[in-house]
């Protein structure tokens, strides 16, 4: 209506929603939900758990989507010697965390040397799907996948399929086409 004034909040959550992304990637790399289990049957099995475990110095980190999330998670990651790698639409980002610049349409030039995908691009009609199962076959078997944000973005069928035989070594989901996740899932 007249005299009503619409705005956004860009800024609001993007601290908070980069150091999820970051608490996500440790979070499966260090195997967490392994602790957990054992944790709960009062067990520790020291040997079990450090073929598991990976760390972030030193690894590369492709990061889908280089909006003001995107960005504050390519300055975290460097905070722990990772490579960064950004695939954007748009011109390339001026900060100084990001090591590479590669456009969508090469985005399969890059994620075979991912440690870490992390995706942070917005669902948009060529957004939807664009981390599809071709892609994902793309990844290294020790490779963690990070979607902080649409679900639809990565193909999830193809993802619990590629999980499920070992063809990557976890992910953290904090999106879901289907939200919230039906009891069955």
């Amino acid at each position: 209506p007249p005299g009503l004034c619409l705005t956004n909040s860009g800024d609001v959550m993007q601290g908070t929603l980069a150091t999820h992304a970051i608490a996500l990637m440790l979070a499966v790399q260090r195997g967490l939900y392994r602790f957990e289990a054992s944790r709960a049957r009062r067990a520790w099995d020291r040997d079990a758990f450090a073929r598991h475990l990976t760390v972030p110095e030193g690894g590369t980190l492709v990061v889908l989507g280089m909006g003001r999330i995107g960005q504050d998670v390519a300055r975290k990651a460097k905070a722990f010697g990772m490579k960064v790698i950004c695939v954007t639409r748009a011109s390339e980002p001026a900060i100084p965390a990001i090591d590479r610049v590669v456009a969508r349409e090469r985005v399969d030039e890059v994620l075979p040397e991912a440690d870490v995908v992390m995706v942070a691009m917005p669902l948009e009609d060529d957004t939807k799907g664009y981390l599809s199962a071709a892609r994902i076959a793309l990844m290294k078997p020790t490779a963690v996948l990070v979607n902080i944000s649409r679900g639809l973005v990565v193909d999830e069928a193809a993802l619990a399929e590629a999980l499920a035989a070992g063809r990557l070594a976890g992910a953290g989901l904090d999106a879901f086409g289907d939200e919230p996740l039906p009891a069955e899932s």
